[in-house]
């Protein structure tokens, strides 16, 4: 939450305080971001689609959720209220190298 795509580097990491998450939980979107988020989300889905076809996932939603909260930790660490377009394109960042990491090598 406080590294994002540098999380393994945890170099003078501090763990998020009880304002962090009050900050959080009074995210908003500001109108580029969503739109580019739902411009992304609809590419995926398309992909998806055809790669895959039309079967129903509850991954979907987690993955859709994880974005989301990427963005937003992203917005709030240096003191933002809203998700701005970067806050988007550091939540990918993030999800993709996690998505791509051997975690054995981190414990």
């Amino acid at each position: 939450m406080s590294l994002l795509d540098d999380f393994d580097k945890p170099i003078n990491f501090q763990p998020p305080d009880e304002e962090f998450y009050k900050k959080l939980k009074k995210i908003k979107w500001d109108k580029t971001a969503k739109k580019l988020f739902v411009k992304i989300r609809k590419i995926r889905r398309h992909i998806a689609v055809v790669r895959w076809g039309t079967k129903s996932s509850t991954f979907g939603s987690g993955e859709y959720f994880a974005l989301i909260f990427f963005a937003a930790c992203n917005a709030v660490n240096p003191g933002r209220d809203k998700i701005l377009p970067e806050d988007i394109v550091i939540s990918y960042k993030t999800y993709l190298k996690l998505l791509n990491t051997d975690i054995s090598k981190l414990m």
